[in-house]
């Protein structure tokens, strides 16, 4: 495993082993099949790819040659608290694949690491803190990464939030947004040279200005029911169908980059 765990560094903390199966030649651990079963205690750990420590309060955990599994971990990541469960697949090749629960609540610093991981460069900040619940992250090193879950901004509106990307595209599968003057749904596809939206409800800038912080106006609002294609290359090539209206209506420009 060192290989694999070289760019994680153990500070302090206790692993306790309940159960421990192993079969095998000796001279030969890369042979070795195994089971483990146990569970963690103040666990600090850093690496990487995270920038600070990461403190795993209690979870347990269970191991063999294929897979990793963990369950009810109580963890901080930078100034995040969340609740994980979930499994990691061939973790001892390099790992093919993992799937996360996630609950918890997000700070303002978890934001900025992710929009930095991921090279977002956002024209308006979302408000932070917001909770995170029924969520599940699934990853494969071939097939993309999803999330879908719910969120709540602290103040402001409940989200449903099922979003896919891979190297080809970004794809917003499902997005509701439900608050005193807003009951909308949307999808939305950016494709290299084309995007898809759907969009069905009504939408106010009040409701965005809860999302987002600093956003300029807050009387506008739109609603309608309709699909759209847009070609970006080919604007004359695009289609719109259904019923929109609107009055001074903006929307927060965070698609520019992934639109050019």
């Amino acid at each position: 495993m060192r290989d694999n765990l070289k760019e994680v560094k153990a500070k302090t903390g206790i692993i306790r082993l309940s159960e421990v199966k192993l079969k095998g030649p000796v001279l030969r651990p890369k042979n070795w099949k195994f089971q483990v079963v146990g569970d963690v205690m103040d666990i600090v750990v850093e690496t990487t790819f995270v920038p600070g420590p990461i403190t795993v309060r209690s979870g347990e955990f269970r191991a063999d040659p294929e897979r990793l599994s963990v369950s009810n971990i109580k963890t901080n990541v930078l100034d995040a608290s969340l609740g994980i469960s979930g499994t990691l697949y061939a973790y001892l090749q390099g790992l093919e694949k993992g799937e996360v629960d996630l609950s918890g609540q997000v700070t303002p610093k978890e934001m900025k690491w992710l929009s930095d991981l991921l090279q977002l460069k956002l024209k308006t900040n979302v408000r932070v803190p917001f909770s995170i619940s029924r969520s599940h992250l699934s990853w494969h090193k071939d097939r993309g990464t999803r999330f879908n879950g719910d969120l709540d901004v602290k103040g402001g509106p409940q989200i449903s939030l099922d979003i896919f990307q891979d190297p080809r595209q970004l794809r917003v599968d499902r997005l509701l947004i439900r608050d005193e003057t807003s009951q909308a749904s949307m999808t939305l596809a950016l494709m290299e040279g084309a995007m898809s939206l759907t969009f069905s409800g009504r939408l106010s800038e009040r409701t965005l200005d809860k999302i987002f912080s600093g956003y300029p106006f807050q009387e506008g609002w739109v609603k309608g029911d309709f699909h759209a294609h847009i070609d970006l290359e080919q604007p004359m090539q695009s289609v719109v169908m259904g019923k929109i209206e609107g009055n001074h209506f903006s929307f927060p420009s965070l698609l520019r980059n992934r639109l050019r």
